[in-house]
Order: C-alpha cells, then sequence, then structure tokens
C-alpha cells in the first residue's frame, strides 16, 4: 500500500510538513488511536496495515481516497466496516484535514502510490 520510503527520502517530505503531522508522525497518540480502533472493531491484524497507511498519508505519498479505499476493501467482509472508516476519520484524519489538504494541494508531496497492495 504504500511507497518504500529511504531515510533520505523521508526526511526530505518530512521536512516539508506542516508542524502538526510533523508532530503526529511520532505521536504516541497515533499508535494509540490505531490500536484502539483495531481493538474496538475487532481487526488486530490490520494494525500495522492501518499505521503504514496513515503514516503514508500524514507523508504525503498515498491519496487519503486511496488509503480509504484500501481500507475499505480489507474491512469489506467485517462487520463494522463502516464504524472503522468513521473513527479512521474521526481520529486520525479530521484533526490533520488542513493540513493533509495542504500537502496534497501544494504538490509537496512524493509520487503517490498508485496501487494499493498488501
Amino acid at each position: 500500500m504504500i511507497k518504500e520510503l529511504d531515510k533520505k527520502q523521508f526526511d526530505e517530505l518530512y521536512k516539508k510538513l506542516p508542524e502538526n503531522l510533523q508532530d503526529a508522525i511520532y505521536a504516541e497518540e497515533t499508535g494509540q488511536n490505531v490500536e484502539e480502533i483495531c481493538e474496538r472493531n475487532k481487526i488486530p491484524e490490520l494494525f500495522g496495515f492501518l499505521i503504514d497507511g496513515i503514516l503514508s498519508v500524514y507523508l504525503g505519498v498515498l491519496p487519503l481516497d486511496n488509503f480509504l479505499a484500501a481500507v475499505g476493501e480489507k474491512t469489506a467482509n467485517k462487520s463494522g466496516s463502516k464504524q472503522i472508516l468513521s473513527e479512521i476519520d474521526h481520529f486520525l484524519i479530521i484533526p490533520f484535514k488542513d493540513s493533509i489538504v495542504k500537502i496534497y494541494s501544494t504538490g509537496s508531496t512524493a509520487e503517490p502510490a498508485t496501487t494499493p497492495a498488501q
């Protein structure tokens, strides 16, 4: 799902991010939110997938729509699929929505991943 980045690529992208996204990438709260979403919705096997995806969105290498579509595919056969997407939106997207829109609209992103994988 995510484009593999080496340390130099990561650092270059990270430096261009708004401060709130820089903070979110390393925030313990980001991981806790993903962990709690997984626990509440009984999808612990998707923890790594969700963390990688949300961090890729924050870095600007995975468009939000692609990430949400990939999550929808991964959770389509699970009860509460809409709840999972709602929680991701509420806890991980809405607090950073303006910054996410900004990084994708200003072109300060890497070449986005074109096909969700994993």
